[in-house]
């Protein structure tokens, strides 16, 4: 570690906001200045190997002390940036702000140790951890709450052969109450779900509970253990094969879930490649998508999101012999946006780049065997890697990865998020297998979700309600802030038994918060249109205006 790393977790603040310190961070031997065991003079240390280049260093310092810790909110660049910054905010938690490391290692820095004794004293009565919990925990929710940004977790319980319908269970028993209590529990029956990544309903579907419901007679419930350790069950390898002929690949691999899958895939990837590869990532990729790319330690370039002009400009001031990466999205979830995959392959085979194809919300609702995007415009074998999930049109959960068989090979002997962890149980791969070889052969659900999809976005925008453009199944409907968001959400559940979760900051930006509707075979036009109506009430009811 060096020494601007550790004074002050200079690596986690100061590169961020101070171009000197990046410049003093990638200086020539840097890395060699190591503070360990130095208790005593951990910020002398740093002001000589960087006073040349951070001028509250050079200017500020001419003999290094405990107070100095105290003027670095306002000399250094960072200190005084992130000061103004939360000038609203209590004094102790401006404090706390700074004191990203734990007070119990603050007698290592000067500033630390300045900063913790000034929490002891703005907080007496509360212990270190108290202190932390409340300043880096409890502030944090609160300001959420206040933002209109805050979780909540409706109680949805569907009912099998009643999909969309389900019961909002308002008030569950808590756990200290025993069943012979009184306890009355409130329940809203028969709401609608509108916002469900079930595309299909296949969740509810007879072949698939019926599936499932063999593999427990037959299995039992649990894999037993991980997949290299007892937990590779028969079905395991079948659903494999199934995904492998799906995408026409050689080989497939199952994980937990696919973002476990994605997080997992690009850093084993990374390791056994040339140092220096460099991945470009669409702009609006997933959450998973991009912590795999943070914990590869790649070269990354952030491309604009669908641009391909923008993406062959990045990859011609690449380094032509460097190994290159593609990762993107087919369908993106929250706009609803299809990424062109034809273009971004030309520029993959122009410039010797690797592929990697996240088909999550279009694997069996697009293609004539629920292949995705992807095969519906018959560019499997264009894509190096492709995963997806069992988690939204097959009605289950879980993720997987298909390409080549060294790849895959690879993925399996060397992935952690696969290695160390419990198989999927046999009764969700039995399910998922059924659901996979039953949409390869039906089409009827996913023409009649395109309907559903069709006519609901028309409706929409006849009524003057500001449904996003969007190519594919998903209805993106513009509210544009958190709190109208949340609370047109709670009017619609409780006035109208409509559930539409609403979509907040930070899974969108701000200013564009909204509604992710999503009808599928199982909606009638009837269902469709008391959405409608309900919608148009509802924006009447906090006075925003229709487009019309």
């Amino acid at each position: 570690m060096s020494s601007l790393q550790a004074c002050i977790r200079g690596g986690a603040d100061c590169l961020k906001t101070c171009q000197l310190a990046r410049m003093a961070a990638a200086r020539p031997g840097a890395t060699n200045i190591s503070l360990a065991g130095m208790q005593e003079k951990p910020l002398r240390m740093f002001a000589d190997a960087y006073q040349d280049m951070c001028p509250f260093l050079k200017n500020g310092l001419s003999k290094i002390t405990s107070k100095d810790a105290e003027n670095f909110q306002v000399k250094c660049p960072f200190g005084k940036a992130f000061t103004e910054a939360e000038k609203t905010r209590t004094e102790q938690s401006q404090l706390c702000a700074l004191n990203q490391v734990s007070i119990a290692k603050s007698t290592h820095s000067p500033l630390l140790r300045v900063t913790s004794d000034k929490l002891k004293t703005a907080l007496p009565n509360l212990t270190v951890k108290e202190q932390l919990t409340k300043n880096f925990f409890t502030d944090v929710l609160e300001r959420m709450k206040v933002e209109g940004n805050y979780r909540k977790f409706n109680h949805i319980d569907r009912k099998v052969g009643s999909f969309p319908r389900a019961d909002n269970r308002l008030d569950i028993r808590p756990s200290h109450i025993t069943p012979s209590q009184t306890w009355n529990e409130t329940v809203q029956r028969n709401i609608t779900v509108w916002c469900n990544n079930d595309y299909l309903g296949m969740g509810q579907h007879p072949v698939v509970t019926s599936a499932m419901k063999e593999a427990i007679d037959t299995f039992g419930a649990g894999s037993g253990g991980t997949r290299n350790i007892s937990g590779t069950n028969s079905l395991h390898v079948l659903l494999e094969r199934e995904f492998a002929d799906l995408h026409q690949k050689e080989s497939a691999i199952l994980f937990s879930s696919c973002y476990t899958a994605n997080a997992s895939m690009i850093p084993t990837l990374i390791k056994m490649l040339p140092k220096g590869t460099t991945i470009f990532s669409d702009a609006k990729n997933h959450a998973s998508l991009i912590e795999g790319i943070r914990n590869s330690g790649a070269n990354k370039v952030v491309f604009r999101h669908n641009d391909v002009a923008h993406l062959e400009e990045c990859l011609k001031n690449c380094d032509p012999d460097v190994p290159k990466i593609i990762i993107f999205e087919s369908v993106y979830s929250m706009d609803g946006t299809i990424s062109p995959i034809e273009k971004i392959c030309d520029l993959a085979d122009k410039y010797n780049a690797f592929t990697i194809l996240d088909e999550v919300h279009a694997v069996g609702l697009y293609g004539p065997r629920g292949g995705g995007i992807a095969e519906e415009l018959n560019l499997m074998d264009r894509v190096d890697i492709i995963t997806g999930t069992l988690g939204k049109a097959y009605g289950l959960y879980g993720g997987f990865i298909t390409g080549t068989a060294p790849i895959i090979d690879s993925i399996r002997s060397f992935a952690g998020g696969f290695i160390f962890t419990t198989s999927l149980p046999p009764a969700i791969v039995g399910g998922a297998l059924a659901s996979v070889r039953y949409l390869k052969e039906s089409n009827e659900e996913r023409d009649r979700q395109r309907f559903n999809s069709a006519y609901l976005k028309r409706r929409l925008a006849e009524e003057g309600l500001p449904v996003m453009e969007s190519p594919s199944h998903i209805v993106p409907l513009l509210v544009g802030d958190s709190k109208l968001c949340r609370s047109m959400s709670d009017l619609l559940l409780e006035k109208y038994s409509l559930y539409a979760q609403p979509i907040n900051y930070p899974t969108v930006a701000k200013g564009t918060e909204r509604f992710r509707l999503t009808p599928t075979p199982l909606h009638s036009v009837e269902d469709m249109e008391y959405l409608i109506h309900s919608l148009k009430e509802c924006w009447d009811h906090f006075g925003v205006p229709l487009r019309l």
